[in-house]
């Protein structure tokens, strides 16, 4: 643990998933609070990294495949974490780092559920853990519970930025959240902060 100086993580897109390797992003920096953490992600997404304050360096993918990968050679990472694992990653990162560390997606088992309804898993995991699960020597039991991560949000003179954001779509239709399901959401979230300002 305490050889590893610089580490990497890979996540190319989308935004939702992302958002979810904030946990990552926290717990490795308490298991490896003197190294330095890069996030190699696609230029659209790189600005959402920048509220994250786990983060020391935002790599963004160029077109050319082979500069990205010479620019990922030349940091010379102890260890790079690819939470994205499609052919794009693995080309990046083969041979880039002693220690490489891959997702594991199960793909197979999600196309059968997905267009046949025929259900593999004996676990559903959620992405954060599986992220999480890359470095999984290195954790404890507590430490595969979701973390709120604090973001730097920016700061302007007038506006108070205590609100709510609701995405009610998603790329894909299996990760599209019902609607009825936002609906009970919300009313709960109201009545939520409207008890809590009743006791301020």
């Amino acid at each position: 643990m305490h050889d590893t100086k610089k580490i990497l993580v890979i996540r190319l897109s989308s935004l939702g998933d992302i958002i979810l390797s904030f946990p990552l992003l926290k717990i490795l920096r308490k298991k490896f609070p003197g190294a330095e953490i890069h996030f190699l992600t696609r230029k659209n997404y790189s600005e959402v990294l920048r509220l994250n304050d786990n983060t020391d360096r935002i790599i963004e993918a160029k077109d050319d495949m082979e500069i990205t990968r010479k620019e990922i050679q030349n940091e010379k990472y102890d260890m790079i974490l690819d939470i994205h694992k499609n052919l794009k990653s693995i080309y990046f990162t083969k041979n880039n780092a002693p220690d490489v560390r891959r997702i594991v997606k199960n793909n197979f088992k999600k196309f059968l559920l997905v267009k046949f309804k025929i259900n593999l898993f004996k676990e559903i995991i959620p992405v954060y853990k599986k992220y999480l699960l890359t470095i999984a020597d290195y954790l404890n039991e507590d430490d595969y519970e979701f973390s709120v991560s604090d973001l730097k949000t920016p700061s302007i003179e007038g506006f108070d930025f205590k609100y709510s954001v609701i995405a009610p779509s998603s790329r894909h239709f299996t990760k599209t959240y019902p609607a009825e399901k936002f609906i009970e959401f919300i009313k709960i979230k109201k009545q939520r902060d409207f008890y809590t300002y009743r006791q301020q």
